[in-house]
């Protein structure tokens, strides 16, 4: 298709008027469905460092992000987790559910232990892009320990300690 002129225009104005909603369009609001994998590696978890449009400031917190229309929480965490470091993974057991409200935001997030794939090599991980918004969103990957959990302030804080400390899950809460 050739577009010219005025036409091209208004097809552009369209577009972007649905495909580029601004933070408050998408997540003001609205009761967002989160799907995040935690991967373990010995006794580190691969976090990821990008910018919170609750905070409007860079936060460590794990792979992860919204899930789709018609999309299962599992498909979710696997689509995310190759758009945001490259990896395929496998879903495991649900660790955490996590009621986020801090008005306008609102957010129902599942964190589910993953694993590498065991069909594909285990590769590092490489910064990805989150075409939900773009990749300067997203700033760095890092697999750190408990210590360094603390340390950066890792969010959720269920992860800072009671993930290392329980064996019973999944766990609620609320903050």
């Amino acid at each position: 298709m050739v577009l010219i002129g005025a036409t091209k225009k208004a097809f552009e104005h369209q577009f972007l008027k649905k495909y580029m909603q601004t933070e408050q369009q998408r997540f003001h609001h609205k009761t967002r469905i989160r799907a995040c994998g935690v991967l373990r590696r010995g006794d580190q978890l691969l976090c990821l460092n990008m910018h919170s449009p609750v905070t409007k400031q860079a936060v460590w917190t794990f792979p992860g992000g919204g899930v789709e229309v018609g999309e299962s929480l599992h498909v979710a965490v696997q689509r995310e987790f190759i758009e945001e470091t490259g990896l395929t993974i496998e879903v495991g057991e649900l660790l955490l559910v996590n009621e986020l409200i801090q008005t306008p935001f609102h957010a129902i997030e599942f964190y589910f232990a993953v694993h590498d794939s065991k069909n594909t090599p285990i590769r590092s991980p490489r910064l990805g892009s989150d075409p939900e918004n773009n990749s300067a969103y997203l700033h760095a990957l890092a697999f750190m320990s408990r210590q360094e959990l603390r340390e950066k302030g890792i969010t959720p804080d269920f992860f800072k300690d009671t993930f290392w400390e329980s064996n019973v899950f999944p766990v609620i809460s609320v903050y």
